[in-house]
């Protein structure tokens, strides 16, 4: 459960991708879960590819 709720503070960026369908390939729901996601948005977007 408590790796669930850690997904409730993914970047707008992150979940707005997944949504659509266009996340790297590499971004697996084991990956997301296993995954020490900082808080920061911008750094969630550059540990996962999504940097600009």
């Amino acid at each position: 459960m408590a790796k669930l709720l850690k997904l409730s503070w993914l970047s707008p960026t992150i979940v707005e991708a997944i949504s659509d369908g266009f996340q790297p390939k590499s971004i697996t729901r084991t990956r997301l879960l296993e995954t020490e996601l900082p808080l920061a948005w911008d750094a969630q977007d550059a540990l996962l590819g999504f940097a600009a």
